[in-house]
């Protein structure tokens, strides 16, 4: 089985082929994932599965199609980015929480020298992900919650409409 891990930085997963823009211990293939074609074969993956990257992309379209285009049919894709409706960005302004960002990431050396260009473009809501993923079938829709103390948790997953959770999660088949 061929499994992908796009833009996963410094936390590459063992037994896949792991995919990021900077040339970190254990990536295995430098891309940049607003460019095309990506330098995979057409229906050539199992699984793709991504991790906050997504909201750090210029291009979705480029991304959703090229994920297509590579995935096997049957093929299973999870994608956990960013949440529009957390409570946090409606208190936070765009650059507070840009720079409240880099101050929490552990930036590896490419963030580093471009920690400028690092910045989150988009967040998303349900019907986001959905459209952006259309072409894909059986799409379910989750809000996992992050590794945060309990009572903090108790407190922020009480909160209707998902407001206290920080990521929302698609996961699809081709």
């Amino acid at each position: 089985m061929k499994n992908l891990n796009l833009g996963c930085g410094e936390l590459a997963k063992k037994g896949w082929i792991n995919l990021d823009i900077d040339k970190a211990p254990n990536v295995d293939v430098v891309w940049d994932l607003n460019k095309r074609p990506y330098p995979f074969e057409d229906n050539s993956i199992d699984e793709i599965y991504s991790s906050c990257v997504l909201e750090h992309l210029k291009n979705l379209g480029i991304f959703a199609e090229e994920c297509f285009r590579i995935l096997k049919p049957g093929g299973k894709i999870r994608i956990k980015c960013d949440y529009a409706g957390y409570i946090f960005l409606y208190i936070l302004k765009r650059m507070e929480h840009n720079r409240l960002l880099q101050r929490n990431y552990k930036y590896t050396s490419w963030h580093k020298k471009n920690i400028t260009k690092d910045h989150h473009y988009c967040l998303f809501v349900a019907s986001h992900l959905k459209y952006l993923f259309g072409k894909f079938s059986k799409i379910k829709i989750s809000y996992p919650s992050p590794n945060r103390k309990l009572w903090k948790n108790l407190i922020l997953n009480s909160l209707p409409f998902n407001l206290g959770k920080q990521h929302i999660q698609i996961e699809a088949i081709k």
